[in-house]
């Protein structure tokens, strides 16, 4: 059985594997959360989408002079949100690794006002600040970000949730080459009985670990990281601090 999937699907394939049936995993997860692998195939082609729905919104915020907000997928890790937010030049980007404050925000969104507009990308895991936390059950949180910001800066805000459409669509060329690569490699795993092994992708080669070495970490983003760091040089806003 080749097992496609993330983490979950990886934790149900080792468990039959122990269980004495012939598994061989292959990483699929629009969340690029798995540990033993670069990437993930699924991750590039919402990357695309979300940016590009990010990109869409700054014709809105510049005509309107709102502030936007757009809610993206990624439920323990930030990947998307961060990737998206600085590829569609988002202004403000929010994920679970890093705390915030709608304060911090706020006071952000008024340096600001010279230019009219803000986007804010919310990935939906991102930890809720303390006055937030009890109405979490009550929508998206993208609209309880955008509900909080709106009242406390006096400004509109829009919020778009990009949802499932995030999980669908035509795959990137990366993730079908990606796909395939995983997918030879699987294959031929099989033919020399390398059962219990998950194909990832390392310094840009196939390779295989033990699925139990795939499982059980989660891959989140570093917020001392270069990504972060990066974000942080162009002006981009975690909301942990006023840039």
């Amino acid at each position: 059985m080749i097992s496609i999937g993330g983490d979950g699907s990886q934790k149900i394939a080792l468990e039959l594997f122990r269980k004495g049936m012939k598994v061989v995993g292959v990483p699929k997860t629009i969340d690029n959360d798995l540990c033993a692998t670069e990437v993930s195939f699924g991750f590039d082609t919402a990357l695309h989408t979300a940016t590009e729905a990010v990109d869409k919104i700054h014709t809105t915020a510049e005509s309107h002079h709102r502030i936007m907000v757009v809610e993206v997928m990624g439920r323990d890790a930030g990947w998307i949100g961060l990737e998206a937010g600085i590829a569609g030049g988002a202004h403000v980007i929010l994920i679970p690794e890093i705390p915030f404050t709608i304060e911090k925000i706020c006071q952000y969104v008024a340096e600001r006002e010279a230019f009219g507009l803000t986007i804010v990308v919310v990935a939906e895991g991102i930890k809720l600040p303390p006055e937030l936390r009890e109405n979490r059950r009550a929508g998206a949180v993208g609209n309880l970000v955008g509900n909080a910001i709106g009242a406390r800066a006096n400004k509109e805000v829009r919020v778009s949730v990009l949802g499932h459409i995030q999980r669908g669509g035509s795959p990137s060329p990366f993730d079908r080459i990606l796909a395939t690569r995983f997918g030879v490699a699987a294959v031929e795993l099989i033919a020399q009985g390398g059962f219990g092994r998950m194909v990832c992708l390392r310094n840009e080669r196939i390779e295989s670990v033990h699925i139990a070495d795939a499982v059980g970490q989660v891959k989140t983003v570093n917020p001392d990281g270069e990504m972060v760091r990066t974000a942080r040089a162009v002006g981009i806003c975690f909301g942990d601090c006023v840039q």
